[in-house]
Order: C-alpha cells, then sequence, then structure tokens
C-alpha cells in the first residue's frame, strides 16, 4: 500500500498511543499538531540527506541578469530544490546565493534534492524516520511525557542511521580521481 500523510500521521500517533486521524484536518488537537509540523519536518528530513527517491538532475539556461560582482553569469535555482549536491561546471567555481547559483561557466547542469511533497513517491524507511520524529516533535504537546519524548527521539535517531545505510547502498561508488582531488587543493 502506498504511503499517504494520513498514514505517516497514524502512525506517529500511533507511537504516541494516540487516537488515530481520519485525516489532517480533523478538527482535533493532534491533528492541528499534524499538519502544522508534517512539512517542515518532512522538507527537514529531505534536505538532511541525498535520499535517492528525491534525487533530480536537470540543464540550467544562464539568466540575462549578471552579478554585480566576483562571477559572470547566474542561473535560477529550480524552484523545487531543497539543496544543492554537485555542480557540472567542469571544475569551475561556483557558489549558491539566495536561489542563484553564480558561476563563470557558459552552461550548468545540477544535482539536487527535490521538495518531494507525494508520499506516495517516499522510501518505506523514509517515512517510518518520519513518522519517528513527527511522533517525537509533538510528543510532549500530545503527551505530556518527556522520558517518552526521549525514548521516541533515540528510536528516530535509530532509524535515521538504518534508513541512511539502506539508502546509500544502493547505486554504484562515487569515483573520485587524483586529478579533482590535487585540483580541490586550488
Amino acid at each position: 500500500m502506498s504511503a499517504t500523510e494520513t498514514s505517516i500521521a497514524n502512525s506517529a500517533l500511533a507511537k504516541l498511543g494516540a487516537d488515530r486521524i481520519i485525516g489532517l484536518s480533523d478538527d482535533t488537537r493532534e491533528a492541528r499538531l499534524l499538519s502544522e509540523q508534517f512539512p517542515k519536518i518532512r522538507d527537514d528530513l529531505l534536505r538532511a540527506h541525498p535520499w535517492n527517491f528525491a534525487i533530480k538532475r536537470v540543464s540550467l539556461a544562464a539568466l540575462t541578469t549578471t552579478p554585480p560582482f566576483g562571477f559572470n553569469l547566474e542561473y535560477q535555482v529550480p524552484s523545487d530544490c531543497l539543496r544543492v549536491l554537485n555542480v557540472d561546471s567542469n571544475g569551475i567555481l561556483w557558489e549558491r546565493e539566495g536561489n542563484k547559483i553564480l558561476t563563470d561557466s557558459p552552461s550548468l547542469g545540477i544535482r539536487y534534492v527535490s521538495k518531494v511533497t507525494t508520499p506516495g513517491s517516499f522510501d518505506s524507511c523514509f517515512c517510518e524516520v518520519l513518522a519517528c520524529l513527527l511522533a517525537s516533535d509533538i510528543c510532549f504537546a500530545v503527551t505530556q511525557s518527556t522520558s517518552l519524548k526521549e525514548s521516541l527521539d533515540k528510536q528516530a535517531r535509530q532509524k535515521l542511521r538504518e534508513a541512511r545505510s539502506f539508502d546509500g547502498q544502493e547505486g554504484g561508488p562515487t569515483r573520485t580521481y587524483a586529478k579533482e582531488w590535487l585540483n580541490s587543493r586550488y
């Protein structure tokens, strides 16, 4: 079965021993808390690791505007970009400033972590970590238990380690050539 915001929220509530909800728009305290925290925690978790399901590649077109100094060209970062992972600029320097990438490269391709908002696209381990983080975040507001919050924090850290490990095992190793390594010193 494909994950939904409600199924992830209910998993978080189960960890708290709280009643399930029908949807994040329910008129309950728990639903309001989860509705408020879900997008923030989801985006923080997406940004914290280059999850395979959230990585995108795109070639960008240079903007007609140019930076005032330092670089000759600027490129608009995609609106769904949470974190730029790397830039294919043939070794040319680049910097991200706000929603722009500044560089002297006449062409620019980037790999980035995208803001995935459809839970059906999430990896199952990601869903479990998200549920743990949601439970931990709203724990005290729902249960007033600091010991349960500490236990959920510990569980979330463990689940995150596992999820990152599984996610990192998909795909081949990244090659680093000596020339790139030596050039990075300069």
